[in-house]
């Protein structure tokens, strides 16, 4: 990433070094001039080079749990995100210390289920509350006739809704 990302990359070096897996051939690696260009525009030399790179990366994060990763990308500045599960996104706490989970009562399901709330508490505009999917057909009449202005009772009889 050239020099913009050198920072982070070093860091993460710093990290794998810290550990011991930090192979010889990068530790004086340029990070402020390496710009391999996009994966598209990479000529086969620098594609190699990244590959390789990437390859101690992967090594050093893979003996790494994810939680770690993340904690300490954060504390070190290092460019990472980890890439969550439904497990994850469930037991967040961030989500809940924003009580970004809401309960909504789903009569179809005969019981509360908990529903994502808006992405973003806005105190002069707020954002809708989360509510249960649809049915199926529950807005034809209002998307079909309303919207659209086709007789839903004769779409209905033709077997179309």
């Amino acid at each position: 990433m050239g020099a913009q990302g050198s920072p982070s990359t070093r860091a993460l070096m710093g990290w794998m070094d810290e550990h011991g897996m930090l192979p010889a051939w990068l530790r004086a690696w340029p990070w402020e001039q390496w710009e391999p260009g996009w994966a598209m525009e990479a000529s086969p030399a620098a594609q190699a080079e990244l590959v390789r790179i990437e390859e101690a990366v992967a090594a050093f994060l893979r003996t790494r749990p994810k939680a770690e990763v993340y904690r300490e990308g954060v504390r070190r500045r290092i460019l990472v995100a980890p890439v969550a599960t439904v497990a994850d996104i469930a037991a967040d706490s961030q989500l809940a210390f924003r009580e970004y989970f809401r309960p909504v009562d789903d009569a179809a399901l005969g019981r509360r289920v908990r529903y994502p709330g808006p992405f973003a508490r806005l105190s002069a505009t707020p954002l809708a509350e989360p509510r249960r999917p649809p049915e199926p057909g529950e807005h034809n009449r209002r998307v079909w006739g309303e919207l659209c202005g086709y007789d839903v009772e004769a779409l209905g009889r033709e077997g179309v809704i």
